[in-house]
């Protein structure tokens, strides 16, 4: 459901973004708009919450994560390409949506 991912969801659907990123918690999340790779005003505050989001995208593809198998490589039914990694105390989390 698109409720869990927030924003994101929006970003997925937008035809003009191929890429959403980001790297780590207190960074920007990064679309890449039209050829050009631009920060957004969306940042995660804690780890936590943007663990919430990775599950969210590992429940979409169809699997789950946990701190023994933390990586996710997937693609959705329509074609679009799911990478990440849970966070935890010795591992920033991040993802990677590719259209």
């Amino acid at each position: 459901r698109d409720d869990r991912i927030g924003k994101i969801a929006l970003m997925m659907k937008d035809e003009k973004v191929k890429k959403i990123m980001c790297n780590g918690i207190i960074q920007n999340v990064k679309v890449l708009h039209n050829g050009k790779e631009l920060d957004t005003d969306m940042i995660y505050s804690n780890v936590q919450e943007m663990n919430n989001v990775i599950n969210s995208l590992a429940r979409m593809a169809g699997t789950t994560l946990n701190e023994f198998d933390p990586i996710l490589e997937a693609i959705l039914p329509n074609g679009i390409r799911i990478q990440a990694v849970l966070g935890s105390n010795i591992v920033t989390p991040k993802f990677m949506i590719s259209k």
